[in-house]
């Protein structure tokens, strides 16, 4: 599947396409990278997780269904292609759509504020299947959600509407049948992806602030009866909300399968052990050849950060090849150099290419740093990242918002459009003061 995400945030333009397995996002500060990814991820998770309100949407289409008289007898062709797309719009926009609106108001508060402000062009968000094309707009709904997504349009291609038709109508299957039969494919179009998870950035600050945060609301909770005044808690996105809550649910007697990895990060970088407390149900972290676990606050920045990550891949994210799924779980993890000396950076870089080019996980990053950019590239050159499974993307500002653009990537490796420009700049610059103190 290909999304398309025009007009949202600070965002003019972003395209994901599902099928690859490593992304790279690379761009300035504040140009949108968070806001594009999370959109996806929500997204995404929309076609993994159970669907809670799919039956009362089939019911709306039902009723439609036997109002129109199209349950009586076998529809001809042209009243299945009259009729079909409409509702296959109402079932999608009450189910799937209605879902991610609200997951859009728990990540961005005023939905309304999603929209760009830099353009009258509305947002808009494009799903396209090789069978099928949906496009959602940001359009009015109702005085209490001012500003919803709906579906403007659900296309199958003539052909697939065709085979369907022909082959449920030849078998003398009713219109219902074939309604359900083509929404079903909706849900399908996802094969190569099992799960979804999301590291957000300040990865440490966020698990260590709310850890030490629902203890104070569970004690509260016990005397709710006794609180007069309302409590104000603060606003957390959903994507934080499932970050934490994944590691908050941890089993510390399953894991995943991807020791092999985890292992090398551990022995390679931490020198210790990543381990979950049952008792405190937090990690903590155990320094080789110490008597010692400790509490994520006690230990140093850079293992406070690769903490959470080593525990989604020892913990929570399945080994799609012990499974013996051809699914892959998608990883989204924004800036995880974040308080790594560059040689941690160039090591991390080189075990995450490692299970994606082993088949054990698809990876969206988001990274400012020029140590992952170059090792990257590198690996490219080396064979070691598969370039039909890569892609590199540059954000840059415009008038309009920002643009997501393709980096070239050949078999010699990334082209540097991102930080080639400030390289130059501080080498003039030294230059210039070199001969400035050379009189």
């Amino acid at each position: 599947m290909r999304i398309t995400i025009e007009n949202f945030g600070p965002v003019k333009h972003f395209e994901f396409d599902t099928e690859k397995d490593l992304f790279l996002i690379f761009g300035k500060n504040s140009v949108g990278k968070s806001y594009a990814i999370s959109l996806v991820y929500l997204l995404l998770k929309e076609f993994k997780e159970p669907r809670s309100g799919e039956s009362d949407a089939l019911l709306l289409v039902i009723r439609d269904v036997k109002a129109l008289g199209l349950d009586k007898e076998i529809p001809s062709k042209k009243e299945l292609a009259t009729n079909i797309n409409a509702h296959l719009v109402a079932f999608f926009n009450e189910s799937f759509v209605g879902s991610l609106n609200r997951s859009l108001v728990n990540s961005f508060n005023q939905i309304n504020n999603l929209q760009s402000q830099l353009t009258d062009d509305k947002l808009k968000i494009t799903l396209g299947f090789p069978r099928l094309r949906v496009e959602l707009i940001m359009g009015l709904k109702t005085s209490a959600v001012p500003m919803v997504m709906e579906i403007s349009s659900c296309q199958f291609q003539q052909h697939c509407i065709d085979n369907n038709i022909n082959k449920l109508v030849e078998n003398g299957h009713g219109y219902l049948m074939v309604f359900t039969n083509m929404a079903a494919s909706f849900y399908n179009e996802l094969p190569d992806i099992s799960e979804v998870y999301y590291l957000p950035a300040s990865r440490s600050g966020l698990y260590q602030g709310l850890a030490a945060f629902s203890p104070i609301i569970a004690e509260l909770s016990k005397f709710r009866n006794l609180i007069s005044k309302p409590i104000n808690l603060p606003a957390i996105s959903e994507p934080v909300a499932d970050y934490f809550l994944r590691l908050s649910e941890i089993d510390s007697q399953k894991h995943s399968g991807l020791d092999a990895y985890t292992d090398t990060i551990e022995n390679t970088i931490l020198q210790g052990k990543v381990e979950f407390n049952d008792d405190s149900k937090r990690l903590a972290f155990k320094p080789n050849g110490l008597p010692l676990q400790l509490d994520l606050l006690s230990v140093s920045s850079m293992v406070s950060e690769i903490a959470p990550i080593v525990s989604y891949l020892k913990y929570i994210v399945p080994n799609a090849e012990a499974s013996g799924s051809q699914a892959k779980p998608l990883l989204f993890i924004e800036e995880p150099e974040a308080h790594l000396h560059p040689e941690t950076q160039v090591k991390l870089m080189e075990v995450f290419a490692r299970l994606v080019n082993d088949g054990k996980i698809k990876l969206v990053m988001t990274s400012h740093s020029n140590y992952i950019f170059n090792k990257a590239s590198n690996l490219v050159m080396d064979g070691k990242i598969p370039l039909d499974k890569f892609e590199a993307l540059l954000f840059r500002m415009t008038e309009a918002g920002s643009v997501a653009e393709k980096m070239p990537t050949d078999a010699y490796g990334i082209d540097d459009d991102n930080f080639i420009d400030t390289a130059e700049s501080l080498y003039e610059e030294k230059l210039a003061i070199i001969n400035k103190m050379n009189g």
